[in-house]
């Protein structure tokens, strides 16, 4: 039996019942009896011995991303208007990982692409293409992620 709790209510003192709100209750007296899971298997979710059922958190975030594995963007040396996204228009650097949001992988990736296509001639070393300076941003360059 669930521990209770006493509450003031406007009718008086009420007892409530303390349980995990992450679960649900499946008994034999239980109205939901057919609670089905979320999963692809459709099949009726069993209650342990305690008569509860286990079910996902609802409050488990979706876990992050970055910009380029969301979107499974193809990334060559030779493409420099994607890459000048991640270049600073004043000084030319690469943008830190704190400041892109991409993951180590990615980010990685990314000064690398940016090295050959500087080497081949792509991309400058000390300022942005003026062609690229109105595009889109990906980013805040200003903002720490």
């Amino acid at each position: 039996m669930a521990p209770s709790m006493l509450v003031w209510r406007s009718r008086g003192l009420q007892a409530i019942s303390q349980t995990n709100p992450i679960r649900a209750y499946a008994s034999t007296s239980c109205p939901n009896q057919n609670i089905k899971s979320s999963s692809t298997d459709d099949k009726p979710v069993e209650a342990n011995e305690k008569g509860f059922v286990d079910i996902e958190n609802p409050y488990k975030k979706e876990p992050q991303r970055c910009i380029i594995c969301k979107h499974n963007i193809e990334l060559d040396y030779k493409n420099a208007r994607l890459l000048s996204q991640f270049i600073s228009p004043y000084t030319g650097g690469i943008y830190n990982r704190s400041v892109t949001g991409l993951c180590i992988y990615m980010q990685k990736r990314i000064a690398k692409l940016i090295r050959m296509s500087r080497r081949a001639g792509y991309m400058g070393y000390t300022m942005k293409n003026p062609d690229f300076l109105s595009d889109p941003k990906l980013f805040d360059h200003f903002k720490r992620k």
